[in-house]
């Protein structure tokens, strides 16, 4: 394993102690696991009992093979440079040279396996996120005259509610965390809760955090009992929730100190939560520009 730095070896039964010792000089850890035998199956041992007996060639021999068609490369004709002429410049004919697929190109590789399907990489490691493209596949409309659009618009107020939730709670948890720390972390011989410097940032981490679920409700009950005030009200939360998560998130890591942004602290996971929740599916400046075009 590469994280956990362990190795599986196969020896000859002769060449245990001497593995056991060049372990030991090392201080590393070595121990016997099983035995190679001659039944064909692989039997695992727990607790006195046997936890698995089953066949090997599934797994090895009689599993299936990928192979991909192939022929031998045709023989090129040699050619002789007094037989190349051209009236290129030198810098034209080293882009035409890496873009040739004997020379550099690499497009076969990437083009095997899933090539329309990009991983788009993101700050925030708790979602997954991907770009799809579609380049001459054939397809059927699902929706015409706009009805995707339309579909996606009425869902919208409901997005925007459910991001504004889930940046509340995470508001709310780097509130108390922040807050905890601050009453056991000392510093001139007092908890660092004692001066203002890191008080009234956590205090103005309560209200901006009290204020965006007091609204994130308030778009609930909109969704749920009157739905021609959601949008307005989905806006509101939105935008009160994304200044709240840049705000609680880089306070939370300040008031941490040098700990706060180390990936040995939970801080950093909902600092980045909260920076790619601020901005999905619009920031506080586009969700108050949706919101006054609405009013």
């Amino acid at each position: 394993s590469e994280s956990q730095e362990r190795m599986l070896m196969v020896l000859k039964p002769d060449a245990t102690e001497t593995a056991r010792a060049i372990f030991n000089k090392w201080d590393l850890d070595f121990m016997p696991i099983g035995r190679v035998t001659e039944t064909g199956r692989l039997i695992l041992l727990k607790d006195g009992g046997t936890a698995c007996d089953i066949p090997i060639g599934p797994l090895v021999d009689d599993a299936p093979e990928y192979d991909r068609s192939h022929g031998d490369t045709p023989v090129r004709k040699q050619l002789a440079s007094s037989d190349i002429t051209n009236d290129a410049p030198i810098s034209h004919m080293l882009k035409t040279m890496l873009g040739h697929v004997d020379l550099a190109s690499r497009r076969w590789i990437y083009e095997q396996y899933d090539s329309q399907v990009m991983a788009d990489t993101i700050v925030d490691l708790t979602r997954d996120q991907a770009h799809i493209q579609f380049d001459g596949t054939d397809a059927t409309a699902l929706t015409t005259g706009g009805q995707g659009a339309d579909c996606l618009q009425a869902a919208m107020p409901a997005l925007l509610t459910l991001t504004a939730a889930d940046i509340a709670g995470a508001a709310e948890w780097q509130l108390q965390t922040t807050a905890e720390y601050a009453k056991v972390r000392e510093q001139f011989d007092r908890p660092i809760g004692f001066f203002q410097a890191v008080k009234h940032p956590i205090v103005d981490m309560m209200i901006a955090t009290d204020e965006t679920r007091s609204l994130v409700y308030q778009a609930a009950a909109a969704f749920d009992f009157d739905r021609d005030d959601a949008a307005r009200c989905a806006h509101l939360a939105k935008s009160s929730a994304s200044d709240t998560a840049e705000f609680c998130a880089n306070r939370s890591t300040q008031l941490h100190g040098g700990i706060g942004f180390t990936w040995e602290a939970d801080v950093q996971i909902y600092h980045k939560r909260q920076m790619h929740s601020q901005f999905l599916f619009g920031d506080g400046v586009w969700q108050r520009q949706q919101l006054a075009a609405l009013l």
